[in-house]
Parts: C-alpha cells; sequence; structure tokens
C-alpha cells in the first residue's frame, strides 16, 4: 500500500480503532477532538503556555540560536527554558552549559521609537559568538512595536545579509485574524518557516521522522529494535535532524505536545510527507495500538507484533506486581488537560488498579481525571466540575473533602499545599512537555512512584505536623461542590 494511502487510512480510522481499545483503557477523546483545532489554529499562539512550551522546545535545538525581541519582561521565560535545558544535558551526562539565548532588552521607548537596529544587532552578535546553522527570533504580540507581518518582513531584510534561515516565532493571536485579509495564515508561516527544510539533503536508507516532545526517550529506544531507520525530532536534537525531515517516508508522531502536531502538518503540507498520528503510548492497550500501528506505518508488523510479546512478557509480571500493591489506594489526578494528558493519566492509573476518587460514586456521572487550568474543560464527564487558576481555594476545600490517599498533580505550588494538609503528593512538574511514561516501563515507572511515596510519607507528615493552609476550618468544610453538582 502507497505511504499516502496508508497515512490517509489511518487519518480516516483512527477515531474508530481508539474508540473500541477505549473501551479498556485507552483516552480516545484526545484523538478525536483536538485534532480538528490543532490543524485549524498554528501552535505559534501568543498564550503564556504557547510561548513558554515553543522556546523550552527552541532552547534546546542543537547548533542554533534563539533571540528574544521582546519586553524585558517576557525574558523571564528563559530561566526556565535554560533550567529544561540543563536537566536535558544531565539525563544525557553531558559537561552543563547554558543555552544559547540572547535578549534584545526592550523598553517602553523602543516600542514606540522602534527597534529594529537592536534587532540586526543581536543577530549579529549570535553569529559572531555561537556561529549557528539558524537563528529563532521569538517576538510576543506586538511589544517590539510591530504587527507579525512587519516583523517578518524585518526579518526577510536581516536574511539578506546571512546564508543561514533566520526564523520567527511569532503571535498568531493576531496574524491569524488579519493574515484572513491579506492571504490565509498557512501561506504566511510556509514564507518563514518552510525554508528549514529546502537544504540539500543526500539520498540516504528510507527514514522516518519520529517527533517526541517528553523528556522520556524510552519509547524511542524501543522503536529502535523494529528495524526501521528513524530521524528523531526531540528535545535537544541537532538542526540538521530538522533539515532532514524532507528525505522522510512518513512522519510518526507518539507525544501529546501540539508543537509536534504542528511539525506533521507542516511537514504533510509543504514537503508532502505522509503525517501519520499514533495513540500516545500511555498504558497497556495505547501502547500496543501505538506499536501495532507504528508496525503497519513501516511495513514491519510481524517485527513489531514479537515486539509487543516480548516486551509484554518482561513488563506484565512487574504490573501486576504492583497492582497487587496499589489497588486499594485511592487516587485523585489534578491536571489540566492541554493536550490531553489528563486521559492518558487515568488510563496509566486504572491499569495499575488505582481507584480514581469520582468514577464510581453515587450521583457523580464524572468519570476522568480533575481539570485546572484557566479555559473551561471538563472535570470526571462533559458535564462536570471545573477551576480556574485563581480557584484555589475551592480546590483545596475539594481535596480535604475527598481525602485521597494519593494525590497526582502538575503544580507544584498545589503540592506544597496538599502536603500541609498530611496528603502523599506526586508533582509531575510541567506536563505542558507530555508525560514522561511513554510505554510499558513508563507505565512501572509511575507505578513504583506512586507506592513509594505512599510508602514513604514521613516528609508529608512532618510538613502536616508544623505547618496548616491559609483558611478557616468553617471554610473547609463548607460544601461547595454540592453548589455546583448536587449529590
Amino acid at each position: 500500500m502507497a505511504m499516502n494511502q496508508l497515512a490517509t487510512r489511518y487519518d480516516d480510522t483512527l477515531n474508530r480503532s481508539v474508540v473500541e481499545i477505549d473501551q479498556q483503557t485507552l483516552p480516545s477523546q484526545y484523538f478525536a477532538q483536538s485534532r480538528e483545532s490543532l490543524r485549524n489554529l498554528p501552535y505559534l499562539g501568543c498564550s503564556y503556555r504557547a510561548s513558554f512550551m515553543l522556546i523550552k522546545i527552541l532552547a534546546t535545538i542543537e547548533d542554533t540560536v534563539l533571540i528574544s525581541h521582546s519586553s524585558i519582561g517576557c525574558d523571564s521565560d528563559w530561566i526556565y527554558a535554560n533550567q529544561h535545558y540543563h536537566s536535558l544535558l544531565r539525563s544525557k551526562g553531558l559537561p552543563l552549559r547554558n543555552a544559547n539565548l540572547m535578549s534584545t532588552n526592550l523598553t517602553e521607548e523602543d516600542v514606540i521609537f522602534g527597534a529594529d537596529d537592536k534587532l540586526e544587532k543581536a543577530v549579529e552578535k549570535a553569529m559572531s559568538t555561537y556561529h549557528p546553522q539558524a537563528i529563532f527570533i521569538r517576538a510576543k504580540c506586538c511589544t517590539p512595536g510591530r504587527s507579525p507581518y512587519e516583523m517578518q518582513e524585518l526579518i526577510e531584510h536581516i536574511q539578506r545579509r546571512y546564508s543561514i534561515p533566520i526564523l520567527l516565532a511569532r503571535c498568531d493571536f493576531i496574524s491569524k485574524v488579519a493574515g484572513e485579509k491579506r492571504h490565509h495564515k498557512e501561506d504566511y508561516i510556509r514564507s518563514s518557516w518552510g525554508k528549514i527544510f529546502q537544504a540539500s539533503v543526500p539520498d540516504d536508507a528510507p527514514i522516518f521522522n519520529l517527533i517526541n516532545f517528553t523528556d522520556d526517550d524510552s519509547f524511542r529506544d524501543l522503536l529502535k529494535s523494529g528495524g526501521a531507520q528513524w530521524n528523531y525530532l526531540s528535545y535537544g536534537s541537532p538542526f540538521a535532524s530538522f533539515e532532514k525531515a524532507a528525505k522522510a517516508k512518513a512522519t510518526i508522531q507518539y507525544s501529546t505536545v501540539e508543537f509536534g502536531e504542528y511539525l506533521g502538518e507542516m511537514f504533510r503540507r509543504e514537503l508532502g510527507v505522509p503525517y501519520c498520528r499514533v495513540p500516545a503510548p500511555y498504558g497497556i492497550s495505547a501502547t500496543d495500538a501505538a506499536l501495532t500501528v507504528i508496525g503497519e506505518i513501516v511495513a514491519n508488523e510481524e517485527d513489531f507484533q514479537k515486539l509487543i510479546f516480548l516486551q509484554k512478557q518482561k513488563y506484565q509480571p512487574l504490573i501486576e506486581e504492583l497492582r497487587h500493591n496499589l489497588h486499594s489506594l485511592r487516587c485523585l489526578p489534578v491536571m489540566a488537560d492541554f493536550g490531553g494528558e489528563e486521559r492518558c493519566m487515568l488510563a496509566m492509573l486504572k491499569d495499575l488498579g488505582l481507584t480514581i476518587l469520582g468514577d464510581q460514586r453515587e450521583g457523580r456521572e464524572y468519570d476522568t481525571v480533575l481539570s485546572n487550568e484557566k479555559r473551561i474543560t471538563t472535570f470526571y464527564g462533559e458535564n462536570g466540575l471545573h477551576f480556574g487558576d485563581h480557584g484555589g481555594y475551592k480546590l483545596i476545600n475539594f481535596i480535604r473533602e475527598e481525602a485521597p490517599d494519593v494525590l497526582i498533580v502538575h503544580h507544584n505550588g498545589l503540592a506544597t499545599w496538599s502536603m500541609r494538609m498530611g496528603i502523599p503528593t506526586i508533582e509531575l512538574g510541567d506536563v505542558r512537555g507530555g508525560l514522561d511514561f511513554l510505554g510499558y516501563s513508563g507505565l512501572v515507572r509511575l507505578g513504583r512512584k506512586i507506592l513509594d511515596t505512599v510508602t514513604n510519607p514521613a516528609l508529608t507528615k512532618q510538613l502536616s505536623k508544623h505547618t496548616g493552609i491559609p483558611y478557616s476550618y468553617g471554610w473547609m468544610n463548607q460544601p461547595l461542590v454540592q453548589e455546583v453538582i448536587p449529590r
């Protein structure tokens, strides 16, 4: 079967096959709902989430420089981007060094009177200092005093002096509207980002683009034994890997990070490389489905079925042991569903045999995990509770009422509050980069992490003895949830 037909086949039938698997543990709504929104809305938005996630990725690409042409306050993101780069180097056993980050340090005066010369000098300094293969320029909204279109014109003017690509990571919050008046917004993306794929790359053996923007490389290592040659696009990938993308037979993405979807769609649109979406391999059924689909894409079904058998033979006893130790625990996951992570976490917790609070409560129809983000999302179902970023006073009340044996959160601020309440808590970090528990081995790591947290509660107990939370006893005993969902 031709690769384009294969990609179309999986694009059209993935939802149906995922829904069947979802009867067990696989979260299907991510694949059904987010696909259309991500296709129609470019990733490079002006929200904090999109901007931070973007620089977290771009700052780690080897042989490049990232320049911020935004207000000085926006450069606070550099701290977290550099921390992530340091953690990446540690995980690979490499010497620590700072990411190649620069800033034009825009002030209010620059926004009013212009600062084009600052950007030109910054690019010149980047070239002489780092000798990069590409330069990314992050411009948030209109802080440089220019619209996204004017910024692109400025960069094209600077580009004439250099042979390497200079790429704008701009704000589509404005351009997605203005672009429809001038020409389609995707055409405008093509004029800037498309140039990095024009490099001449010699024809090698057939390769497949493999996109994974999580900090977990275990699934990539697993796929190496499947017989295919991979062009791995992830944190810390060399810029040359992105240039090789045009020569791939297909692009496969298995993480839940939106930028991977953005790249895959662009490879398909600009380069004609088929984009094949596969289930995110979180949990047993999802991992089975992902490996099966990838095996068909690379035309090596037999080897991948053997791989599934061998992996289950290795990890199933460990998973069963964890299920035996965890089955009596009551768990409450508190996560923002940025790209389907909440459903992925739910799938893994069910595979590990934990009781998910609210899942079986009489009178409650919600059956997924607790969402906590600015936009209205779901709390245990389509018609459930949802808390905003500034609704912590309700969230703490709810956690006290449910009294879970273990709490799983993605925000370290909430982790400290729950530990003050004496609840063993697992803080996952910034899940905007995806959950780091891919495949069968990832499920085992998550189970061991939960078991270790529950069986070693000394720190939590000490904190709860000597600290408290700034709410009165009366407030904490108010039945706030009843105001939203009658029991």
